[in-house]
């Protein structure tokens, strides 16, 4: 039997929706995240794009994907 999914805004699984009118506060909790899950670099540029012979490219993508909506 499936639980029901609980409301929980302070879990790091909670994903804070953004209204317009609360972009900043979004945006500090969002970048606070990937920060703290040293995924922050591939947004803002930090963590530059591997050759395609690296190997860890493919693990880049891995990441990048999951940062992409």
């Amino acid at each position: 039997m499936a639980s029901t999914p609980k409301y929980e805004p302070f879990s790091t699984y909670y994903l804070h929706p953004l209204q317009g009118d609360n972009y900043e506060q979004w945006s500090k909790i969002e970048c606070n995240n990937l920060h703290a899950r040293n995924k922050l670099g591939f947004l803002d540029g930090t963590i530059s794009i591997s050759n395609v012979d690296s190997a860890d490219y493919a693990q880049r993508g891995i990441v990048n994907s999951m940062l992409v909506v």
